[in-house]
C-alpha cells in the first residue's frame, strides 16, 4: 500500500514539473527585458525598444514603443477618469483606467485598451502581431483599431457633458 501511494505521489509531482515547463513555453515566443526596455525574438534579434515616463496622473506610466532605429511605432498613454457606474466597495471612487494608443501610421490611428501591466501590453502587441520586422503591421493595426475602438474615451465624453 505504501508503494502505491509513493508511486502516485511521484507521478503527480512529475506531471506538475512537466506541465509547468509547457506553460512557460507559451511566453517563450519573445524575450522581454523590462530593465533594458527591450523585446527580442528567440534568436536575440531586437524587435523593439520601450521607453516610459511617469504619467501626469498619480498612477500609471506612458509607454513609447520604438524600433531599433529609434523611430516611434506607438504610444500607450495612461488615462483615468471617474465613472459613477463603477463605484463599488472595491472601487469607491469609481476609477476607470485605460490606455489611449496612438499608432504612428499615415494618418495616425488611435485606439484604446484596458489598463494592464507592461508585460501585458508587450504580450498584446506580440499576440496581435502589431509589429513585424521593426515596423507596424498596418493591416493588423487597422484590425486592432476596428475591434477595440475608443469605448473608454466615448464614455468619458458622455460623462463630461453632465
Amino acid at each position: 500500500m505504501k508503494h502505491v501511494f509513493l508511486i502516485a505521489c511521484l507521478l503527480i509531482s512529475a506531471g506538475t514539473v512537466f506541465s509547468q515547463g509547457k506553460e512557460k513555453k507559451g511566453d517563450d515566443e519573445f524575450v522581454f527585458d523590462k530593465k533594458a526596455g527591450t523585446v527580442k525574438d528567440l534568436s536575440g534579434n531586437l524587435l523593439y525598444n520601450i521607453d516610459y515616463v511617469k504619467s501626469v496622473t498619480v498612477i500609471g506610466n506612458d509607454y513609447y514603443f520604438k524600433n531599433k532605429d529609434g523611430k516611434m511605432l506607438m504610444v500607450f498613454k495612461f488615462v483615468t477618469y471617474k465613472d459613477p457606474r463603477l463605484v463599488s466597495q472595491a472601487n469607491p471612487q469609481g476609477n476607470q483606467n485605460y490606455y489611449e494608443i496612438k499608432f504612428f501610421t499615415e494618418p495616425v490611428m488611435e485606439s484604446e485598451c484596458q489598463n494592464m501591466f507592461l508585460k501585458g501590453l508587450v504580450k498584446l502587441v506580440q499576440n496581435k502581431q502589431l509589429v513585424t520586422d521593426g515596423a507596424l503591421n498596418i493591416e493588423k493595426v487597422k484590425e486592432f483599431v476596428v475591434i477595440n475602438g475608443n469605448t473608454f474615451s466615448r464614455r468619458r465624453a458622455e460623462l463630461s457633458r453632465y
